[in-house]
């Protein structure tokens, strides 16, 4: 059955990419200004980036598709305020991750996603579903090289010791790669690999995590068909047939 498009200003405001989001309830922005960024169609930080390029344009844009005029007394001059830090946090997170995926892609490496954009994202999860921990929450490189093979529609196989968490990751781990520029670069990221389960509950934990990846996933790019479907509970339906038939077997 095919999801139902939001219809609520907590629907639509929930609806938004988490990362956009996130930067707005910092902003503390109204959740009826957030509900009609869903309507305008900007639902992504790049996209609400390129409202506009100038500060003018974007206010006067305020007041025309929000009827949001700063001149319209206190309580408005500070929600154009609001509006107007987040979408300049969105235009400078925006330049930022353009250098480092261009830089990314030059060397050949996954690209690195904004500490907020997974603390956004692991929160957004928490309000469609349930809460993670960090034996549950998908490790953030693992997440970020997923995301690189759907966004290139180049799906690796993986095993199941790839299929770390959190808690599976040694932080601070230096590795150096030589880039397609011949310029060797040291960077400092987590990295880990899972002991092979050896016991149903242990093959149930990989899972999990498994299911819990493409869930996120689905959340961060909802526009995307083929992943309407990653619900955990279908993980968990997966799992329970697959223990079955190993079990009968």
């Amino acid at each position: 059955m095919a999801a139902q498009p939001p219809t609520t200003e907590e629907e639509k405001a929930a609806a938004l990419e988490p990362s956009l989001r996130f930067l707005l309830e910092g902003e503390e922005v109204p959740l009826k200004y957030m509900a009609k960024i869903w309507d305008w169609g900007f639902r992504t930080t790049r996209l609400f980036a390129k409202y506009d390029s100038a500060e003018d344009r974007v206010k006067d844009g305020f007041g025309r598709d929000m009827e949001l005029r700063a001149s319209d007394g206190p309580e408005a001059r500070v929600n154009v305020c609001r509006l107007l830090s987040a979408w300049e946090s969105c235009a400078k997170r925006l330049a930022v991750r353009g250098k480092k995926e261009a830089d990314a892609s030059v060397e050949g490496l996954p690209r690195s996603w904004p500490k907020p954009d997974h603390l956004a994202l692991r929160e957004a999860f928490g309000k469609a579903h349930y809460e993670l921990n960090d034996k549950t929450c998908p490790a953030e490189y693992y997440l970020e090289e997923t995301t690189d093979q759907l966004e290139q529609g180049e799906f690796k196989v993986e095993t199941l010791t790839q299929v770390v968490c959190r808690e599976d990751v040694v932080p601070g781990e230096q590795g150096a790669t030589v880039g397609k520029d011949g310029v060797l670069k040291i960077r400092t990221r987590g990295h880990a690999e899972a002991k092979m389960p050896t016991s149903p509950e242990e093959l149930r934990a990989r899972l999990k995590i498994w299911g819990h990846k493409w869930c996120m996933l689905r959340l961060k790019h909802s526009h995307r068909s083929h992943l309407k479907t990653a619900m955990p509970q279908r993980f968990v339906e997966y799992t329970d047939y697959l223990l079955q038939s190993l079990i009968h077997n």
